[in-house]
């Protein structure tokens, strides 16, 4: 091989490289589908993400949808959706996001590890003995940034997402399955990852209906 084509062929390699590392760079754009499980009831919750804008649906067991939240990571807005009123609702930094935790929280990694879907996930436990709960969340490396940034503004909606902001270095791990439990191990509620799917999203799943009217509670 001549010193030029060697040339040439390094180049492309290295153009290769490159464009593969640009590729993996690229943020989330699809579909997360997981089941919720309490002691009540089943629940489908459908999350749509494209760029900084993420649209969560939630189904009840026979697939009607219950509620809908918009919400926009840079702007830190979260916008709650009525599909059978037609109704949409502002919600307040109040509402979201946690600025007072009760107690500590005890984050605990001792290397137990399974396979999720044929995805090898390490745990995690974090427990707050204040609350009476401890969560462990079976996690996996991904680039899902958006999900760092989501739970960040949502941790009052769900322990699941206050407790997992205790973990550190959470930036770059998804949890596949988190379940939640009392001190005395009664399971309170689990969220399991069903699907996920890669494709490209319409913009219009994440803007308000025209025919929606806005009401303040």
């Amino acid at each position: 091989m001549s010193f030029y084509i060697k040339e040439k062929f390094f180049l492309l390699v290295i153009i290769f490289l490159l464009c593969s590392a640009v590729l993996k760079a690229e943020p989330f754009e699809g579909l997360i589908k997981f089941r919720q499980y309490t002691s009540y009831d089943t629940t489908l919750l459908r999350y749509s993400i494209r760029n900084n804008k993420i649209r969560i649906n939630k189904y009840n067991n026979e697939g009607r949808l219950l509620e809908c939240l918009l919400v926009d990571t840079e702007k830190e807005k979260v916008t709650a959706l009525n599909p059978e009123r037609k109704l949409y609702r502002p919600l307040e930094p109040e509402e979201i996001k946690t600025t007072d935790k009760a107690g500590n929280y005890d984050v605990i990694r001792r290397g137990n590890h399974k396979k999720i879907n044929g995805v090898k996930c390490y745990q995690w436990r974090v427990r707050s003995r204040e609350n009476n709960t401890e969560i462990a969340y079976w996690v996996a490396r991904k680039r899902f940034d958006f999900f760092h940034d989501l739970i960040e503004l949502l941790e009052r909606t769900n322990k699941i997402y206050e407790f997992f902001s205790e973990i550190p270095g959470k930036k770059g791990i998804f949890p596949l399955l988190s379940v939640e439990r009392t001190l005395l191990r009664k399971e309170r509620q689990r969220i399991a990852v069903a699907e996920i799917t890669h494709k490209s999203m319409d913009e219009s799943l994440f803007e308000i209906p025209d025919d929606y009217r806005m009401v303040r509670e």
